[in-house]
């Protein structure tokens, strides 16, 4: 899974996200390969995804090949809680988060550390969908 371009905050002015639509909406999903269309995962539904996570300077800061989780149900960031209920079977996108649908005014001190008010960028693939979670 690779990124688009040279840099996430590059790639998000080529998408036309502003910082005041970003902060109203909280995330922006931009879908780079469709999915099926027909497969989406509803709330409380197990879901198995790759991500790439990064910094708007392109800092990767965690990355997984086959991430678990529950979606819809707060087990991860808001960000990803409400735009992975949006992607179908098999969809990649771009998603861009505000800090506040990330680790909002404090930023996560955990190494690696996520800077307070940080947008994260993720480049993520819907790959399973275990309907009727949990794991």
């Amino acid at each position: 899974f690779s990124c688009l371009c040279s840099g996430p905050r590059e790639t998000m002015l080529d998408l036309g996200i502003s910082d005041a639509d970003l902060a109203a909406r909280g995330y922006i999903l931009h879908t780079t390969k469709a999915g099926d269309g027909k497969s989406f995962p509803r709330k409380g539904d197990a879901i198995l995804m790759s991500y790439k996570g990064m910094l708007t300077d392109g800092t990767v800061f965690d990355s997984s090949d086959s991430f678990q989780t529950e979606i819809g149900v707060g087990a991860v960031i808001g960000g990803w809680d409400k735009a992975v209920l949006e992607m179908s079977l098999g969809q990649e996108g771009r998603l861009v988060c505000h800090h506040t649908h990330a680790y909002g005014e404090e930023g996560d001190p955990n190494p690696p550390p996520i800077p307070p008010r940080a947008t994260l960028v993720f480049d993520i693939k819907l790959l399973k969908i275990f309907p009727n979670g949990p794991l």
